[in-house]
């Protein structure tokens, strides 16, 4: 099943790349920035899903740290995803976890980027 995405967010697994727009996350618990390989071990343990070793769960980074990098909140994301018919079974509970568990700080920058 798919999601509805922006385009790529260009942060690897590796993390050597980044776009004008960015996000990242902070435990809600801890008041620490945690990883992408991290959340999405976590919400790999949350959904009960397998690490891959090349793609994330669910696809979440396209299909929700995108729209958040670019300003969305999670309840637009929600919104957005129940309109598409992807929320309940597969996008839901990422996107659920992800709102009680993480904020998400984003930055977005305005013309070219090296």
């Amino acid at each position: 099943m798919g999601c509805r995405s922006v385009g790529r967010l260009n942060h690897t697994r590796h993390g050597k790349k980044k776009m004008p727009a960015t996000v990242w996350f902070i435990d809600k618990k801890t008041g620490k920035e945690i990883d992408f390989i991290t959340l999405d071990e976590r919400i790999c343990a949350h959904v009960g899903d397998e690490v891959h070793p090349n793609d994330y769960c669910r696809n979440w980074k396209n299909c929700v740290a995108l729209w958040l990098a670019i300003g969305k909140s999670y309840d637009h994301i929600e919104n957005m995803h129940r309109e598409d018919g992807v929320w309940d079974d597969w996008l839901g509970p990422v996107v659920e976890y992800m709102r009680d568990n993480y904020d998400a700080n984003k930055h977005t920058s305005i013309g070219r980027f090296a």
